[in-house]
């Protein structure tokens, strides 16, 4: 494969220096880079696949970024590790679940298993005095509305992570949950809290595996991590003697934690270790307030990463820096317009992307005092009606479409995704195709309920018959409408689905298993999220299957799904999960960036998420947002972010 890459990109290719931080701006080439520099590795360098270490953000973008080495290769690279913090965090604790106590190798926690632990203990061991809103709202899980169950939920995976960290129960006080509660706004009495501390021996031991209620082990992302940790700590040679990782690369450092800079250092410090990519870009870090990140690992990386010499002692590491600044994607006129919004943060590395491409359009903005149209009344009778956010952007939409433009190259970002189903409703009302770029909810899925219907049947006593249920099953699995083929037919298809449950009740324990799952991979027809799903029961027997799944049904209305691939249509996204994409046109809401009174730091991090946001276009961007952010008519709170975008564009 021929690609000319420019002086910045190979340098990172390229670089002969131990350690090294690639600052990488949006559209530079990143991944086509850490692609060519492991191709680099392995022909030039004599490295071997298994001694290449690639880490990225996220599952998908592993999987990704593997298939693009292949591609970069020329064939499959067999032994390359390329995978998350999270997943190789769980591939040490794998090998070592039998010293952690656990039944057998643990799956990772869900919202379903943790909700019906934390159900399991509100029923066993009743608290008389707490009542009220947290019980009203049982199951919510959000800021302001946050149910009992994931109040115990928050509480015991603090009371979890602090003693793996070491701490004992009886040194655990409220104080140690007190900041959590407060910043998801939960009025918790302190007496409730110190109760709920005190149910961990009976949660520990349903994680475990030991409850005659819960018998599939789990464990949490917060163990995972502090387990693996203390498992390379007491174990200083666990790495060399299971791995040969010699180069080290880790891709969207900017989205690092604490946690994953401590896991860096055991890998840097392997005895075959020989070079370090660090590849990331601060202004993009869009993460700090939902998973815990920080870009200081990023801006500060000499700070947190060492070398051990002989006596164990720290020494301090000569970090070489790489800068890719040219962007490839965008107009010259959007890259100017992300260089002035991002360039009002103090915490950054300095650096300013180049445009490689022609001027093009001006971005625009406009600014509005509703979300929607007014609509007509006596009272505004004769007069000019106020224009709404939401039905303007749909109405830009559909004008660019009109155009002749293909809905595929458009998309709307926002916040939030209510914004985005608001547009949803008017685009469908103008006869427009769109599709969601979040994740789905699973019971919103025919297959996923008709696979969950299917083996709660299974795990019933008595013998199965036609009933609704068998119905719905036999309609995923036979992949139409059989009501519509008429009643023989319909009562022939729903027959094999009772006779396929009563012969799998009658076999053994493993036969039972094995026939469950070629079951789901006949109801999935090839569905992602019913495939996806199926994972979490590699590990699981037959009878914790059937208990997942019956807990499943009775909490997992929140839980969720995000496909690989989507429909025809105008993308619909939060900017949180635009991050990495780009379209030819997009259009952006700011409404919604700012709900409240914002700290330095926090107004830094949305000001990086709206620099993504601008950086996901090609050829045109069109920004919105509603004046007023928060407050009253009288007491308002203008939006900062809509006032920044229109004095940038007045520099332009």
């Amino acid at each position: 494969m021929d690609i000319k890459f420019n002086n910045g990109q190979l340098e990172a290719i390229n670089t002969t220096h131990p350690y090294n931080r690639v600052v990488a701006g949006a559209g530079t080439g990143k991944t086509q880079v850490i692609s060519a520099r492991v191709k680099h590795l392995l022909e030039d360098m004599g490295a071997k696949p298994e001694e290449i270490f690639l880490s990225t953000f996220s599952k998908n973008g592993a999987a990704e970024m593997a298939a693009r080495v292949n591609k970069m290769v020329g064939k499959p690279v067999c032994g390359l590790t390329a995978t998350t913090f999270h997943a190789f965090e769980f591939e040490i604790i794998k090998k070592m679940w039998h010293t952690l106590g656990y039944r057998h190798i643990p799956s990772v926690i869900d919202e379903v298993q943790d909700r019906a632990m934390c159900d399991a203990l509100i029923r066993r061991h009743e608290i008389v005095e707490w009542t009220g809103v947290h019980f009203q709202n049982y199951t919510s899980s959000g800021y302001g509305t946050t149910g009992a169950l994931d109040i115990m939920s928050m509480i015991l995976h603090r009371v979890s992570r602090l003693i793996v960290e070491g701490r004992t129960l009886s040194d655990i006080t409220y104080n140690d949950v007190s900041e959590l509660l407060t910043d998801r706004k939960v009025d918790l009495p302190s007496n409730i809290a110190l109760k709920i501390i005190a149910m961990y021996p009976e949660y520990d031991s349903m994680k475990k595996g030991f409850d005659n209620e819960f018998q599939a082990p789990v464990i949490t992302f917060d163990e995972m991590i502090v387990l693996a940790l203390k498992i390379l700590d007491d174990n200083p040679t666990f790495l060399d003697d299971n791995f040969c990782f010699a180069h080290i690369i880790v891709d969207e450092a900017q989205d690092t934690s604490e946690d994953q800079m401590k896991l860096l250092n055991h890998l840097i410090n392997m005895k075959s270790f020989k070079s370090l990519l660090v590849v990331g870009d601060d202004s993009q870090a869009i993460y700090e307030s939902l998973m815990n990140t920080s870009p200081d690992f990023l801006i500060n990386l000499g700070d947190y990463l060492y070398k051990k010499d002989e006596d164990g002692n720290k020494l301090t590491l000569d970090i070489h820096d790489v800068f890719m600044d040219i962007n490839y994607r965008c107009i010259e006129n959007v890259i100017k317009l992300a260089n002035i919004i991002i360039d009002r943060n103090k915490n950054k590395i300095d650096k300013t992307l180049v445009a490689s491409r022609e001027p093009g359009m001006m971005p625009t903005v406009q600014k509005f005092k509703r979300k929607y149209d007014q609509k007509p009344s006596k009272l505004n009778m004769g007069k000019n009606l106020e224009k709404g956010e939401i039905d303007t952007i749909a109405r830009d939409i559909k004008a660019l479409i009109d155009a002749g433009e293909d809905p595929d190259n458009i998309a709307f970002l926002a916040f939030s995704k209510g914004e985005l189903k608001s547009v949803a409703d008017r685009l469908t009302a103008f006869g427009i195709p769109s599709k969601f770029g979040f994740p789905e909810l699973l019971i919103e899925n025919h297959r996923v309920i008709a696979m969950l219907r299917f083996i709660r049947e299974i795990s019933k006593p008595d013998a199965a018959s036609a009933n609704m249920d068998m119905l719905e099953v036999a309609n995923a699995l036979f992949d139409g409408d059989i009501i519509e083929a008429g009643p023989e037919i319909m009562s022939t298809y729903v027959n094999e689905v009772v006779n396929k449950v009563n012969t799998i009740k009658a076999v053994d324990p493993a036969a039972k298993k094995l026939m469950i799952m070629e079951f789901i991979q006949d109801v999935a027809h090839g569905d992602e999220a019913v495939l996806n799903f199926s994972e979490k029961f590699n590990d699981m027997d037959a009878d914790e299957i059937m208990y997942y799944v019956s807990n499943f049904l009775s909490f997992g209305d929140n839980m969720m799904f995000k496909r690989s691939v989507l429909g025809h249509g105008v993308m619909l996204i939060t900017v949180h999960s635009s991050k990495g994409l780009e379209w030819k046109h997009v259009f952006g809401s700011v409404s919604g960036f700012e709900k409240d009174k914002l700290s330095v730091r926090k107004a830094e991090e949305l000001r990086r998420l709206l620099f993504v946001m601008i950086t996901r276009a090609r050829d045109s961007l069109s920004l919105y947002g509603q004046e007023i952010a928060f407050g009253t008519i009288e007491n308002p709170t203008y939006n900062r972010f809509l006032q920044e975008i229109e004095e940038a564009l007045a520099k332009i």
